[in-house]
């Protein structure tokens, strides 16, 4: 996989969340399982600007946050 850094004007994320431990998700695939819920929903997502780019969002957060960290315009959606 090639990495790269773009500049892009701010726009609106809609997904779903998910928080799990390393450990727990090699053994039961809980993010696999996320991504595929999320593409059995994605048409209920309105308005997109290209139904072909889609983005992961992970954020590896220290183990002594004991909450959820708050993601500024990212809704959650059920």
């Amino acid at each position: 996989m090639d990495i790269r850094t773009e500049r892009i004007d701010a726009f609106k994320v809609v997904g779903m969340t998910l928080s799990v431990l390393l450990r727990e998700e090699r053994k039961k695939k809980l993010i696999t399982t996320l991504h595929d819920d999320f593409n059995k929903r994605v048409h209920e997502v309105k308005n997109r600007v290209n139904p072909s780019i889609g983005y992961g969002i992970f954020i590896d957060h220290p183990i002594t946050i004991q909450k959820p960290i708050p993601l500024h315009g990212l809704r959650e959606w059920r």
